[in-house]
């Protein structure tokens, strides 16, 4: 027999879930009725920025997946403990127009060449990078500003430590290297899961932003006589 703890407990749980759901279909009427006013130029202007070559065209298809990652991401908070009452803090940063969010960084996941979406946040630890990984097996991650300034260097610095604590938090690191010459990949780290050996390359840039690239260790990546082995980053 459950005690009242316990009912008290998962009832908490589903009233959260509850205000959850109610939350994100506020949230997402909005943000889609936003892009529609908007005729999606907003969003086309940004895609055409990172090589899109029809951004108007596909900009329906990106909105869905942000809209999708952004129920993805509500989940895993749920799931770790930590969401907000019903999830309205975090959601309120997801605004279609970047420039006017109340957000330090625009993460901007993409995953293959048309499929892309793009997730607003304070602190990088609002959003788990391993757990969107698993789930949506993301290529490329871009950290910038919402109003596309280029992050500082000192920022940069704990942008890439953020990143590398979320995969070390599942993965140990098996090798480091250093670019000689900082183009167009400055560090590599290699990482191998604790629970299946499933193996990763983190590639990281500064190019006005941080570039995170996954790699598969099986890809040839040419590392001999460019990179030099370091025992940090």
């Amino acid at each position: 027999m459950q005690t009242r703890a316990a009912i008290d407990r998962w009832v908490t749980r589903y009233i959260a879930a509850a205000r959850t759901e109610a939350a994100f279909d506020r949230w997402a009427t909005r943000y889609l009725a936003d892009a529609r006013t908007d005729r999606y130029r907003k969003l086309g202007e940004r895609l055409e920025m990172v090589g899109w070559a029809t951004p108007l065209r596909s900009a329906r298809r990106v909105l869905r997946h942000s809209i999708m990652a952004v129920a993805l991401v509500l989940r895993f908070r749920r799931i770790d403990g930590r969401e907000d009452a019903g999830g309205e803090v975090f959601l309120a940063k997801q605004v279609y127009d970047p420039s006017r969010a109340a957000a330090r960084w625009l993460l901007t996941f993409r995953v293959g060449v048309l499929e892309y979406f793009e997730i607003l946040v304070d602190r990088l630890d609002e959003v788990d990078r391993v757990d969107l990984h698993n789930a949506l097996g993301y290529r490329h991650l871009y950290v910038t500003r919402p109003d596309n300034r280029s992050p500082e260097r000192r920022d940069m610095r704990s942008i890439e430590a953020a990143i590398l604590r979320d995969f070390t938090h599942d993965y140990d690191v098996l090798r480091r290297f250093q670019r000689r010459k900082p183009l167009p990949v400055e560090r590599m780290v290699h990482l191998r899961d604790r629970c299946d050996d499933d193996e990763v390359v983190l590639g990281f840039d500064r190019c006005g932003c941080i570039l995170l690239t996954i790699y598969s260790p099986d890809e040839p990546l040419d590392v001999e006589g460019r990179w030099t082995s370091v025992p940090g980053i």
